[in-house]
């Protein structure tokens, strides 16, 4: 996902979402050397194209899609949730997400990206949804990700932003079942308001031998503009 380059899905600690103090509808498009989400290529190696709409309002309520060629494939998020700043230290942002690739058949319950469900050799991808919870205070983010397919199933992160540079740590956990359990770190670095660089390494596999865990060096360059 995107996370939504999102909100969701990759959470910057020093850009955490926080709703406008006024009505406002913006786009935007994007290319990248490769897709990364959740510290996995999804892309194998290929480059990506994405778009997003985005709407907010001075309620704190919010909501999107956005959609990304995903290897062979293609990928359609939908999300919606609700934002404030609790305090000059506190931000806290809920809300829901779907990942949702119309090109193949959904089988499974995982996400795609994890262990054995990659878009190769036929192999189809798993629509999926999830539930998302994001603190942030005094610059030091934390979000979680429950999965509704999977009530075993969670995404955590923890960051810290200073500057134009930011520092994330990912752990995908499944009670009860190690194969899936990963964690990942990621450095990036915002060179302009459009273009970030950004180092992903899988750090800890938890003894799968499947998982990638190459140094991926991903650039990324972003346009947004205000829909009048």
């Amino acid at each position: 996902m995107k996370l939504r380059v999102l909100m969701l899905a990759t959470v910057l600690a020093n850009s955490f979402v926080v709703p406008s103090v006024y009505a406002d509808t913006t786009a935007n498009v994007g290319v990248s050397n490769m897709y990364i989400w959740r510290g996995v290529d999804q892309s194998q190696g290929n480059a990506q194209v994405s778009g997003g709409l985005d709407y907010t309002n001075n309620a704190g309520i919010y909501a999107g899609i956005w959609t990304s060629t995903y290897g062979g494939s293609t990928e359609f998020d939908l999300y919606a949730g609700y934002g404030m700043q609790v305090t000059d230290a506190l931000a806290v942002d809920v809300g829901a997400i779907m990942y949702e690739y119309p090109q193949t058949n959904s089988y499974g319950n995982e996400p795609a990206g994890l262990n054995g469900n990659q878009n190769d050799d036929g192999q189809k991808l798993a629509d999926y949804s999830e539930l998302y919870l994001g603190l942030n205070v005094a610059g030091v983010s934390f979000t979680v990700n429950q999965s509704l397919q999977d009530s075993e199933m969670r995404y955590f992160t923890l960051g810290y932003g200073l500057g134009n540079v930011t520092a994330t740590l990912g752990a995908n956990t499944v009670a009860g079942d190690t194969s899936d359990e990963y964690m990942h770190l990621d450095l990036a670095y915002a060179a302009t308001d459009e273009v970030t660089l950004m180092l992903t390494q899988v750090v800890d596999t938890n003894g799968d031998t499947f998982m990638e865990d190459d140094l991926l060096v991903n650039i990324s360059y972003v346009k947004s503009f205000d829909v009048k």
